[in-house]
């Protein structure tokens, strides 16, 4: 069960390291960084778009339990269809958190 916390939230060593209850300044940043290095090794190891929006897709259903409307940003992940769509949903989602 920590396995699945840590991966829905990627700040939690660190912050009980920490021993605080408060996210960084720029986490929304972090995590894309922490996003794009997964997405990146996967298209380098995967063949083709489907499996890795699989690959992802695993991870966004909990990632996207942070997020103020979790069902519409894993909905959005869900019905990208191609690694444009895909990058769009993922900008999207980041920009309902940016705000």
């Amino acid at each position: 069960m920590l396995g699945r916390g840590l991966i829905a939230d990627p700040f939690l060593p660190s912050m009980i390291k920490a021993d605080t209850e408060i996210y960084p300044e720029n986490r929304w940043e972090i995590f894309r960084e922490f996003h794009d290095t997964i997405y990146q090794e996967y298209d380098a190891f995967l063949q083709g778009p489907t499996p890795i929006k699989m690959k992802m897709q695993g991870f966004w259903e909990y990632w996207s339990q942070t997020f103020p409307n979790p069902q519409k940003a894993f909905k959005a992940i869900k019905k990208a269809n191609n690694p444009r769509a895909y990058n769009q949903a993922v900008n999207d989602n980041l920009k309902t958190v940016n705000k």
